[in-house]
């Protein structure tokens, strides 16, 4: 992956990948759709989807029932 060179290129990189996910061991990863999260964290995209609307802020924290883990998402 080549350096950031300008600010358009950060902005660029979060209208394409608008959500912001904190795992348990605190790693950040990007992505581009909650299905995408879905499949990573084991929470349904309709769960996240419902949390993050009812946020005034467009964050929400969901616990994987099969890893019983519990993950910060964020809407940008």
């Amino acid at each position: 992956m080549e350096p950031v060179q300008e600010k358009n290129d950060i902005q660029e990189y979060l209208e394409k990948n608008p959500y912001f996910v904190m795992a348990p061991d605190y790693s950040v990863k990007m992505y581009k759709s909650l299905r995408d999260i879905s499949r990573e964290i084991f929470v349904d995209s309709s769960t996240i989807s419902r949390k993050i609307k009812d946020s005034l802020l467009n964050e929400c924290y969901c616990m994987s029932k099969t890893t019983k883990l519990l993950f910060y998402i964020r809407k940008m």
